[in-house]
């Protein structure tokens, strides 16, 4: 006994650089995973979340087991390890500092978005990405000179299966399992992601939202419990839409259209940012919208509001458009071909960003103007083509189709102005006030330069709505924001003072120069704001937006993190919730899988018209 004690702690001698390089990697990775702190601050970091930090060590002695299998070179398995948990670690620090987001999985997918992203946002190299090179670089020269002393030996499989063994079953055990994490006071904070991987760490947190990566089949999915919620749904009173014949449909979803101000507490700008909206008091529809996203993301918010879908049934992280649809897309675009409509898409940016120029087609769009469409001579904001441009592109859209077709016109416009970077201050910026202690300096005057792309966003509405005020058809103009910008989390010296509720929500406004109830102060999804254009279009709902209508009465909204009652409770998806929304969200979920991914045996009813009451 006592001699295999000896020769367990001779390889652990002999294989300390494995354990050490493990350590220095985690200590690197959580760096660059707490931008805003300070080496002091960090240390105090890691002695208050000591548990957190021993649970991640176990994941990458657990990944430096499975290189060291694999490889047999334990200097190459080093190298591997550090290199890419290092470069992960950096791609995490500048995600972090320009959306406010970690990585997930789903970002290895996402390259082709990523890199027309990036290529138009600055990189500042701060001490943290000198210090981790640093490390990363003297990690590499180590393992170089251990290389060429060390000789092709066969590790003892023994002692390596054992470890892999105990670490993966720990691994396992621990991070897929949340009452296990909870006695450990490892709290999984999923339905906010910014504080769960502040607090638990980079790759136990990656790790714990790897069980949300794959669309998982309903365990009740099947025709017959279709069948049982089509009877729900057609139990339902069915609402009347505006009476209306026809009229043009213009949307708009702008770039980064939100007020910081509602996430961030003490934080007030010198002018009003929506002047105009505010103002509308007639033949209005406004208030929040619930979205899915922040930071980033645009595409998930307009398929939300097209298709009625949800991103709450679909994986964190991913991006719609990319990774789920290949095919036929049904959503309010065919819905409207159906009643007669002309469709145009409309986007002052790279055609293929998002893959809009594979999904427009899908939904049914007719034509799609992207930035090669608009004129040379378009008027520019910070190198994008403005709001302003956008406004004379949709009348001269509009004026085109007018004179050459009978058709109604639907419009769906995504702006990018107010798109990041917020570093160039030549259309000006607007006063703002918050502590310095609390708000620093950088995130103050990055949205100043933000807010005065709201306000541009304002004006261009005030446009539309001047302009079709004096046509003669019909015409209902709509608006809203699809995330807040990521200065919403950076702007914070105390990211817990972020309120992790209102920046999800950004505006939106429903104007018609035609007669509708005007309602003000409303808060809905964006799942749920198609069926409220449509209505006040006069359009029947079909079977499925019928539903997203009919849960706007029951809550307020509810997305990837959380669900808002009518009354302004909050439940997270863990909780017990009233008993009519969990049947709304479990049926939603099953309607959703069967459209995007199952037999699609509700396509039929769900996109039929509903039958009036």
């Amino acid at each position: 006994m006592q001699a295999m004690v000896k020769r367990f702690f001779a390889w652990l001698i002999k294989y300390r650089s494995l354990y050490i390089i493990s350590l220095l990697t985690l200590l690197c990775v959580e760096l660059l995973n707490h931008p805003s702190l300070n080496l002091i601050e960090y240390g105090a970091w890691i002695l208050t979340h000591l548990q957190m930090m021993i649970m991640n060590y176990i994941l990458y002695l657990n990944i430096a087991v499975v290189l060291f299998l694999i490889i047999r070179r334990m200097s190459i398995a080093n190298m591997i390890l550090s290199v890419v948990m290092i470069v992960i670690g950096i791609c995490n620090y500048f995600k972090l500092c320009m959306k406010g987001e970690n990585v997930v999985l789903w970002d290895a997918l996402n390259l082709q978005a990523a890199t027309d992203v990036m290529s138009e946002l600055s990189f500042d190299i701060t001490w943290q990405i000198i210090l981790t090179v640093a490390i990363g670089l003297g990690i590499v020269i180590w393992q170089i000179i251990d290389f060429r002393k060390e000789t092709w030996v066969k590790p003892k499989f023994r002692y390596l299966v054992v470890a892999l063994v105990i670490f993966s079953t720990m691994t396992i055990g621990v991070v897929s399992n949340n009452n296990v994490l909870k006695g450990l006071n490892i709290t999984n904070s999923d339905w906010n992601q910014d504080k769960n991987y502040r607090e638990n760490g980079f790759l136990l947190c990656f790790f714990m939202n790897l069980k949300n990566m794959m669309v998982v089949e309903p365990a009740n999915y099947s025709a017959k419990t279709l069948e049982e919620i089509n009877r729900r749904i057609d139990a339902i009173a069915t609402p009347e839409p505006v009476d209306v014949d026809h009229p043009n449909i213009i949307v708009v979803m702008d770039e980064s259209f939100a007020d910081i101000t509602i996430a961030n507490d003490g934080l007030s700008f010198d002018e009003p940012l929506t002047p105009f909206i505010d103002s509308l008091n007639d033949n209005v529809l406004k208030g929040n919208l619930l979205v899915s996203i922040f930071g980033g993301g645009t595409a998930n918010t307009e398929f939300e509001f097209l298709t009625g879908h949800s991103m709450a049934h679909l994986p964190e992280g991913s991006v719609a458009y990319d990774h789920y649809i290949d095919d036929h897309c049904d959503s309010m675009v065919q819905t409207l071909k159906d009643e007669g409509y002309d469709t145009l898409a409309i986007h002052p940016y790279l055609e293929t960003f998002w893959s809009r120029d594979e999904v427009y087609p899908l939904m049914g769009f007719d034509d799609f103007i992207s930035e090669d469409d608009f004129a040379k001579d378009a008027k520019r904001i910070k190198g994008y083509v403005s709001d302003e441009a956008v406004y004379e592109q949709i009348v001269a859209s509009y004026e085109q189709q007018n004179s050459t077709s009978a058709n109604p016109l639907f419009t769906f416009v995504v702006t990018m102005e107010n798109h990041t970077p917020y570093s160039d201050t030549s259309n000006g910026t607007v006063g703002i006030q918050g502590d310095d202690k609390l708000f620093n300096a950088e995130g103050k005057e990055e949205a100043s330069i933000h807010a005065r792309g709201v306000q541009d966003a304002d004006a261009m509405y005030q446009k539309l709505v001047t302009y079709f005020s004096t046509v003669d058809e019909p015409t209902i103009v709509v608006m809203f924001g699809d995330h807040h910008p990521f200065i919403s989390s950076i702007i914070n010296n105390d990211a817990d003072h972020l309120d992790e509720v209102n920046k999800y929500k950004t505006p939106f406004v429903i104007w018609a120069n035609y007669e509708i109830e005007t309602q003000t102060d409303m808060t809905v999804s964006s799942s749920a704001l198609g069926a409220y254009t449509l209505l006040n279009a006069g359009i029947d709902l079909p079977n499925y937006f019928k539903y997203n209508y009919y849960a706007s009465t029951l809550l307020a909204g509810y997305n990837s993190y959380f669900i808002l009652g009518k009354d302004g409770t909050f439940y997270t998806w863990q909780d017990e919730l009233p008993a009519d929304i969990q049947q709304f969200l479990d049926d939603h979920e099953i309607l959703q899988y069967d459209l995007m991914f199952g037999e699609g045996y509700d396509r039929d009813y769900l996109w039929q018209q509903a039958a009036p009451s």
